[in-house]
């Protein structure tokens, strides 16, 4: 009777040396998005602050100041892997972008800052298509440098 309960081995699945060992996969960012990312960020606790004046500002900034901190570092090791290097962000950590998106349309935040998100958001749902592993360069996360002759699609290539 077990043995029906055993799981069955995908014969389609890459074989366990080829597999990647636990890498957390991340989407490709640019310096636009970053900075797209950081009036987000920002508008959201800056509304949030607005709106629960009982909260402490520990408590409204939670992580997302760190992980913005984070992003930066990140940015400084993608300039040095490559021109074209692009700024990794976890798919794990896509979901704080979420929150924020979320607290902008919860505590009336601009609709321009509104919609930026929201087109943020959805960029980054289309790229978790195209995740890929990162290597770490002192640290921090990085994308491996590209293959010469390789060139990356941006975002308006790819929607249009």
């Amino acid at each position: 009777m077990l043995g029906f309960f055993r799981r069955r081995e995908n014969s389609t699945a890459l074989p366990a040396h080829l597999r990647p060992q636990n890498q957390p996969l991340a989407v490709e960012l640019t310096t636009e998005d970053l900075h797209a990312l950081t009036e987000v960020f920002q508008h959201a606790k800056e509304a949030k602050r607005r709106e629960r004046w009982d909260m402490s500002p520990a408590d409204i900034s939670g992580q997302k100041d760190e992980l913005i901190g984070t992003l930066f570092e990140r940015a400084g090791a993608a300039s040095v892997t490559g021109e074209h290097a692009g700024i990794p962000l976890f798919v794990s950590e896509i979901f704080w972008i979420e929150y924020a998106v979320k607290d902008l349309e919860t505590y009336k935040a601009p609709a321009a800052v509104v919609l930026t998100g929201r087109e943020l958001l959805a960029k980054l749902h289309f790229e978790t298509g195209r995740a890929r592993a990162i290597q770490h360069l002192g640290g921090v996360a990085a994308f491996p440098a590209q293959r010469p002759g390789r060139r990356a699609l941006n975002w308006a290539e790819r929607t249009s």
